[in-house]
Formats: C-alpha cells, sequence, structure tokens
C-alpha cells in the first residue's frame, strides 16, 4: 500500500512539474499556481548568539533578533520575552529583569534594551 501512495505522489508531482504543452498557458497556471513561486529552499537553522550588553555587538543582536523573533508573526510577545531572557546574561539580562513573562512585559523589556543601548555615543566608543 505504502508503495502504490508513494508512486502516486511521484506522478502527481512529475506532471505538476511538467507542463501539459497542448494546454493554453493560463489554464496551466490555474492548475499549478505553485509553479508561478520560487521553489522553496531548504535553510540551515539561524539563531541569535547572547548578548552580554556590548555596545558594540547591540546593532548586531537587534537585528537578528528582530528578523528572527520581533517580526516572526507565529510567536506571541511572552515567547518573545521567553527567548529574549534567554538570548540575554550580564548586563543586558539586568535590563529586563524586571518584566513580567507576559505580552506587555516583552514590550517593556524590548524597550528598556533600546533605551540601554540606542545610546549612540556609548556605541561609538565601543565602552560600557
Amino acid at each position: 500500500m505504502y508503495l502504490n501512495c508513494l508512486a502516486s505522489i511521484n506522478k502527481d508531482v512529475d506532471t505538476l512539474k511538467t507542463p501539459n504543452p497542448t494546454q493554453p498557458i493560463k489554464e496551466r497556471r490555474s492548475e499549478a499556481p505553485m509553479m508561478e513561486f520560487a521553489p522553496m529552499v531548504h535553510l540551515p537553522p539561524c539563531d541569535t548568539d547572547v548578548f552580554y550588553g556590548d555596545y558594540v555587538t547591540w546593532p548586531t543582536f537587534r537585528d537578528v533578533f528582530t528578523a528572527l523573533y520581533i517580526h516572526n508573526p507565529r510567536i506571541s510577545n511572552v515567547e518573545k520575552l521567553f527567548h529574549l531572557n534567554q538570548k540575554t546574561q550580564g548586563e543586558a539580562r539586568e535590563v529586563i529583569r524586571n518584566a513580567p513573562y507576559t505580552n506587555d512585559g516583552f514590550i517593556l523589556a524590548w524597550k528598556n534594551l533600546i533605551d540601554q543601548y540606542e545610546n549612540k555615543r556609548m556605541q561609538k566608543n565601543g565602552t560600557n
């Protein structure tokens, strides 16, 4: 039964890959709308390093954390706060430690980090 199902799936995949030249282009698009998009590429997992409160590494941490967690619509704010706690240590963890584990807590914690590390003069000097 498994082999029959696999053969059927492979046949369907081959049908989707190979357009039928006897059909008009418009019909082919409606039958297989996914063919219009670029093929999916499997990317390796990506994550950010732990942020310890270094002004020099803040822009990288901020941008990667934003891309991976903040802009991910599948992650709730309380989950973002959990990940933020996992990805901070030392001085940076102290900045967010009083934020409650709630959706509003993430907003407060992220604001506190931005207020602390967006000091352009401190970033330029690379000192705490």
